[in-house]
């Protein structure tokens, strides 16, 4: 097709863009083997670059997940890995690496508490890393502190969505040994010796904490069953 001065001249530009920009996103789906062309879109009025490219229904650059061991955190990141192409970091996997390599003197049956205090340090400057570079990353792990929204500003919390696991505590009664039995579901496991009475508390204290915060949780009650589509 030829094209005269003028407003014909702008009319290439924009036909040769809008060319590049369909080999652009036909190339992202087959990398992405995604066959649903709702997947990846633009925001509409805005300009056209790298950036402007999101996942539906996942706005932030990076989720946290905790709760209490064995509440399904690792089962969780996974299945957002494979539904939103998120990578994920486990601070258990962190944790054993700094024990394992001796970077940490302390033991890794250490209290929560204490392992919190030395790995959230760690953690949270990589979460202002990954925002600073605008890039997502799913974090799940029992070590993130009530209170970490205090440990950044403004600009670095609207980037950060966060969700609690908690069992109920009629879940906990009527399924604790499903609880032991699932365990590696999804992470082969060294045998853990948690009781009953441990797994009923830590989830009250931290049921009674998300509500007075006013944290985002999901209280996994008579089945367990989370909607990937609701995070």
């Amino acid at each position: 097709m030829l094209f005269t001065v003028g407003k014909d001249k702008q009319k290439c530009r924009n036909s040769l863009r809008g060319q590049a920009i369909k080999i652009f996103f036909l190339y992202l789906r087959i990398l992405c083997k995604c066959d649903d062309s709702k997947t990846l879109r633009l925001y509409r009025n805005r300009p056209i670059d790298s950036t402007t490219l999101y996942v539906p229904n996942l706005k932030y650059m990076i989720i946290l997940i905790a709760g209490d061991t064995h509440t399904g955190k690792t089962l969780l990141a996974q299945k957002l890995l494979e539904k939103y192409k998120y990578p994920y970091l486990s601070i258990d996997h962190l944790k054993m690496g700094l024990i394992r390599s001796k970077q940490c003197t302390l033991p890794a049956d250490s209290s929560d508490m204490e392992l919190t205090n030395y790995l959230w340090p760690i953690v949270r400057e990589m979460i202002k890393t990954c925002i600073e570079n605008s890039q997502n990353l799913i974090i799940e792990g029992c070590y993130i502190p009530f209170g970490w929204e205090k440990d950044f500003t403004d600009k670095y919390v609207k980037h950060i969505k966060y969700l609690c696991l908690i069992f109920s505590q009629e879940y906990i009664r009527l399924r604790f040994q499903d609880i032991l039995d699932k365990e590696s579901v999804i992470e082969k496991r060294l045998s853990t010796d948690i009781t009953f009475e441990d797994v009923s508390r830590t989830n009250r204290y931290n049921l009674e904490q998300c509500i007075s915060r006013g944290y985002r949780y999901v209280l996994i009650d008579k089945d367990y069953l989370i909607n990937v589509d609701d995070i």
